[in-house]
């Protein structure tokens, strides 16, 4: 959704392959949509190397990935995809090192960068992984194609009770796991970057933010941030993108450690990012990520790169509302922190946009689902046993007293 709008801002008209995005569908922005079939994995990643392979888009356009899934998909295909069209990402190599957060963490370690202490993957039992790793520790996946172990980013664990209880659990699944070192702070010690990298591996464009609240909070995704420039943080981007062989878009992430007054590497997606990694959101900032990466897949000649605006805050209003109400944050916390920075700031909220609505109603939609059956859960819960109703064979549901 965010690169159609971003490179729409430049006139460069887009065709959208609806394989995971549904909101793309919902935009009058792509010149073309094509919805691409399939109910099982298999069946549609079939499908839609089908449907690219056989596409009549003109003289080698550019294909954009927005997903690990479709990374991995194109890294599959690649020769007959760069017949096709012209691409600008890694080598696969790498795409598939970075896809597998034990090898990444391995990969960043050996070319010198400081990242957190980490255990990858997991030991069989909880007591070596206590010896290897001090409490506290955040347990998270290794590839994203594990999502189901934990249906979540991420498992913050601050006891030895808690990592019994976990182990209980997730023991048959310790091999798709990797815990770290816990860096404690505000929520304002991460840090995104989103850039654009050359083939000859030299950082081309990039957008610094620090984040300010997340979901789950404190630990996780951006519900907002702040545009800040930081020459350190970007001085560590261009040497680790050069060392790791980068191009194309890339989405770094960092967390400022007070013990040592490090900046230490969390991950790096190389691909176009969502929520504050947006291309949409760089364009407010003056930096044009999607559009530089364009030319550079079709080799075309880009801007030197230019400094960012300042000040400029991403929000999620209603996924900040619905994690805060999680966090037991009262409403009018929450409430004053938004108008603060509304009155302060120059706000881009995550899909909104007066001339493409319906992408950002349907969030927002899709929000409140969330949190009504979340209300229904709570309060289905708090009903004693034997009030609770039960469905007869016919499917009427008949309140019965057991």
């Amino acid at each position: 959704m965010n690169v159609v709008r971003a490179l729409h801002r430049y006139g460069v008209a887009s065709i959208a392959v609806l394989f995971e995005d549904p909101l793309v569908s919902l935009s009058h922005l792509p010149q073309r949509k094509i919805p691409v079939p399939g109910r099982s994995h298999e069946e549609k990643e079939a499908n839609l190397r089908n449907i690219l392979l056989n596409m009549n888009a003109g003289d080698r356009p550019v294909l954009l990935p927005t997903s690990d899934r479709l990374l991995d998909f194109i890294c599959a295909y690649r020769p007959e995809l760069e017949g096709k069209f012209s691409l600008l990402m890694p080598s696969s190599e790498l795409v598939r090192t970075l896809n597998d957060k034990a090898e990444e963490t391995a990969l960043v370690a050996g070319l010198g960068f400081p990242l957190p202490k980490t255990v990858a993957p997991l030991p069989v039992c909880a007591g070596e992984l206590e010896e290897r790793l001090a409490l506290p520790m955040m347990i998270k996946l290794r590839k994203h194609e594990f999502w189901s172990v934990l249906d979540r980013k991420n498992v913050i664990v601050r006891t030895h009770e808690e990592l019994c209880r976990f182990y209980a659990k997730k023991s048959a699944f310790t091999h798709e796991l990797i815990a770290q070192e816990l860096i404690e702070g505000s929520d304002d010690a991460s840090w995104i970057c989103s850039a654009a990298f050359d083939r000859r591996h030299q950082l081309a464009s990039a957008a610094m933010k620090r984040k300010l609240r997340m979901a789950p909070p404190h630990f996780g995704d951006a519900t907002v941030a702040i545009s800040a420039t930081n020459p350190e943080l970007l001085d560590i981007v261009e040497r680790m993108g050069r060392a790791m062989g980068c191009v194309g878009i890339a989405g770094f992430e960092f967390r400022w450690d007070r013990r040592d007054g490090q900046y230490k590497y969390i991950e790096m997606n190389p691909r176009l990012g969502s929520r504050c990694s947006s291309v949409e959101y760089d364009y407010d900032l003056g930096v044009p990520t999607a559009y530089t990466a364009y030319r550079l897949a079709l080799d075309l000649p880009v801007s030197p790169m230019a400094g960012q605006r300042n000040g400029i805050v991403y929000r999620e209003f209603d996924t900040d509302l619905l994690n805060r109400f999680r966090d037991h944050e009262s409403l009018g916390s929450i409430l004053r922190h938004h108008a603060a920075l509304s009155w302060q700031h120059q706000v881009h909220e995550q899909y909104a946009s007066l001339t493409d609505p319906l992408p950002a109603l349907r969030a927002w939609t899709r929000t409140l689902e969330k949190a009504v059956r979340k209300a229904g859960s709570r309060v289905r819960s708090l009903v004693p046993p034997y009030a609770r109703p039960i469905a007869s064979p016919a499917g009427v549901t008949i309140p019965v007293k057991r």
